[in-house]
């Protein structure tokens, strides 16, 4: 086994993990609390991590299927759906969304690769560490764009009214 490998994608399984989100949420959080321009857009960041991480722990609760016996990296949760691929995916498909929205062609180009940069090294990271096998990968995939599209039908989150705050 590849020691390299093995800190790597353990390394970045911690970036995905729920604390990460907590930290990350209580940034956007605090944000939003004191952004008078970008509020609708800091909360429908803030609504898709949310209702992402609500309907992955709902799976989990309900499924309870236990983690490989061969994994890698010590896991306390059950193990469908995946938790990091659903932020992952969720992260994924807000910054392509956002990079959609902004007019500089750096930015935008940057957003994109590192948006498939990190879904992709989620998901290898997954994959390696043994955590997960392809069912709750695709699953915790799908889960994240059915609530992607969810947000995008909520009034206040149209796409146009999000690019008039990003224009500001």
């Amino acid at each position: 086994m590849d020691l390299f490998l093995l800190n790597f994608f353990k390394t970045v399984s911690i970036f995905g993990s729920e604390t990460a989100l907590v930290i990350f949420l209580t940034t956007i959080s605090f944000l939003l609390f004191f952004s008078k321009k970008r509020k609708r857009l800091v909360s429908f960041v803030f609504f898709n991590y949310v209702l992402s991480m609500i309907m992955v722990i709902a799976l989990k609760v309900v499924i309870q299927k236990p983690r490989s016996l061969l994994a890698l990296a010590e896991e306390k949760s059950y193990a469908f759906p995946s938790g990091h691929v659903a932020l992952a995916m969720t992260t994924f498909l807000l910054l392509f969304f956002i990079s959609d929205l902004i007019k500089n062609n750096f930015w935008k180009n940057f957003l994109k690769v590192f948006a498939i940069f990190w879904i992709l090294a989620t998901i290898f990271a997954r994959l390696y560490l043994r955590v997960h096998d392809i069912p709750d990968i695709v699953t915790s995939l799908l889960l994240a764009v059915f609530v992607f599209i969810i947000s995008l039908t909520i009034p206040s989150f149209r796409k146009h009214l999000l690019l008039k705050e990003i224009q500001k």
